[in-house]
């Protein structure tokens, strides 16, 4: 799963700069994938892994419903947790 959440990470970022505008099906596959990476991680008590899901998932929440902050907010949270 997480081969799969890095080239979609790079798909949004460029579209993002190219466009200005998030591709929200895009943003709504990623956010699923965190949610079963998530899943994952509790099961198998991978905590940190869980940890830092968890924060990408609550981060990617908010972009599905159109709201963007900075990167820099988007990112440190995640960053914090590894």
């Amino acid at each position: 799963m997480l081969d799969e959440v890095e080239p979609l990470l790079i798909e949004l970022e460029k579209t993002a700069d190219e466009s200005g505008e998030l591709d929200g099906e895009v943003i709504n596959t990623i956010f699923r994938l965190f949610h079963s990476l998530k899943g994952s991680a509790g099961f198998l008590e991978l905590n940190t892994l869980g940890r830092v899901t968890h924060v990408a998932q609550d981060t990617a929440g908010p972009l599905q419903k159109g709201r963007r902050g900075s990167r820099q907010r988007t990112y440190r949270p995640v960053e914090s947790n590894l």
